[in-house]
């Protein structure tokens, strides 16, 4: 039995020199087309717009937090005019990725309860075709953390949001924003 083996060949020109022309075949061509589509995802990903702008604050007025210690913290994303995130929890069939706001593990501030969203509002969404629920304008999550007890110092506390931006006629591909808030931990419970 006769094995075929096929290859792509290619022929580039670089600036006025000659053509020049090359082949890829089996693996070689799988990993050079997979960096190839890696690079454009993430290039398209980075050009996209970014229609919505987080921010993350401790209540006024706190200067340093002590270990064991709770305190209610206020992540806002103001959203550009025209634009909206699908608030969470969504129905069980609805083809939207509702926003989702977690704490990575191992940080000196902890997620103590359920994070509590606003009400959202409630519109027939053009781009799916069915009722979603939505945040326009601005949003703000209310997160209760205690401070871990053995935490001390000048700290940054991570909170990530998974969202999908989309307007009347779009939806940007789901995104994480990382947000990041300097505590200052200090003294003992």
């Amino acid at each position: 039995m006769e094995r075929q083996s096929r290859s792509h060949a290619y022929r580039c020109a670089f600036g006025k020199g000659p053509a020049v022309t090359f082949r890829l075949s089996g693996l070689p061509f799988l990993l050079v087309f997979t960096a190839l589509a890696g690079f454009t995802l993430v290039q398209a990903q980075e050009s996209a717009p970014v229609p919505i702008h987080w921010s993350a604050a401790l209540p006024a007025g706190t200067r340093s937090l002590q270990p064991g210690q709770r305190v209610a913290l206020a992540l806002s994303g103001e959203i550009d005019s025209g634009w909206h995130v699908y608030a969470f929890p969504q129905p069980p069939d609805s083809p939207v990725i509702a926003t989702e706001v977690t704490v990575p593990d191992g940080q000196a501030l902890a997620l103590t309860g359920e994070i509590k969203p606003p009400k959202p509002q409630s519109q027939m969404d053009p781009t799916v075709g069915k009722e979603t629920t939505i945040y326009e304008n601005s949003v703000t999550f209310d997160l209760p953390l205690r401070v871990a007890r053995k935490a001390n110092g000048k700290q940054n506390l991570e909170v990530d949001v998974r969202y999908q931006a989309c307007n009347n006629r779009m939806c940007l591909p789901p995104r994480t924003d990382k947000v990041t808030v300097p505590v200052d931990i200090s003294g003992r419970p």
